[in-house]
């Protein structure tokens, strides 16, 4: 009655259904002493199976955040109305600290001047973070089989991605294309042992680099200016020039490193 008008296949009510199955991954614990990890025992939430205990996928809170996306639209009333969902959105409860408004079955965020509605999961071994922008009609979602801070995979993804959506939708196929002859160039290189990656992506009609991993991706991009051949300049948050990336070519015309910082960077991916 529920899950399938939400066209939320495989999503089941109870962890313990899925374990050792296959369908659900390994959970592990938050970081021993020394840096290791535990793979955590099958999660069952019994009396709390009202709150809790129900196991799913990214693709189905996809499916979950167009569903919302429907019914807002009022396209589709089969299992709440408009009215209704709408009501869940509203505040109904708030702390003395006025920091932790709840809705209806929703935790609600005000987030410099925007309104999100979601909520977490969270059990042993795994966590979830479902953002959802009711304006924007747009949903940012994060699982995770550990115990790690996944609220902020959410909102970075927002941040991240959020405006150019908003673009698109404003100017449908009007961004602008990384040129072809860049293409080759975007890939990972090593930083080993001082640190992860260097990723060199498409961004914004050219290049962008970035160490990785980033807890703010967006923040860490630095935009690469073509110089020529297989040199690019990097440039900080002003456009000033920073250092230059140089990409080494093998006899077949391959991009196999990149020179940064007097470094070469042996290409991984």
């Amino acid at each position: 009655n529920i899950l399938r008008p939400l066209r939320m296949s495989s999503t089941v009510p109870e962890i313990g259904h899925t374990w050792g199955s296959g369908a659900i991954a390994t959970g592990y614990s938050a970081p021993r002493r020394g840096g290791h990890r535990l793979e955590t025992e099958p999660f069952e939430a019994r009396g709390m199976v009202p709150a809790l205990g129900f196991a799913s996928t990214v693709e189905d809170l996809i499916e979950f955040a167009r569903w919302q996306f429907r019914v807002l639209a009022g396209d589709d009333d089969g299992v709440l109305s408009e009215t209704t969902l709408r009501e869940m959105y509203r505040v109904h409860q708030i702390d003395d600290g006025w920091e932790a408004p709840m809705g209806l079955g929703f935790i609600l965020i005000r987030d410099r001047g925007r309104r999100f509605v979601g909520h977490a999961g969270f059990c042993a071994g795994f966590q979830s973070n479902f953002a959802l922008q009711p304006e924007d009609r747009i949903a940012a979602i994060a699982i995770s089989n550990s115990m790690i801070p996944i609220w902020t995979y959410t909102s970075v993804a927002y941040d991240l991605f959020a405006p150019a959506i908003r673009a698109e939708r404003d100017d449908p196929g009007g961004g602008n294309a990384t040129p072809e002859q860049f293409e080759r160039f975007v890939g990972s290189y090593d930083l080993f042992p001082w640190s992860g990656e260097y990723g060199v992506v498409p961004w914004n009609g050219g290049l962008a680099a970035l160490r990785l991993p980033a807890a703010d991706p967006r923040a860490a991009l630095r935009p690469l200016t073509y110089v020529g051949e297989t040199r690019f300049q990097a440039l900080d948050e002003g456009g000033w020039p920073i250092g230059e990336f140089v990409f080494e070519v093998d006899e077949g015309g391959d991009v196999v490193g990149v020179v940064a910082d007097g470094t070469l960077l042996p290409r991984i991916r």
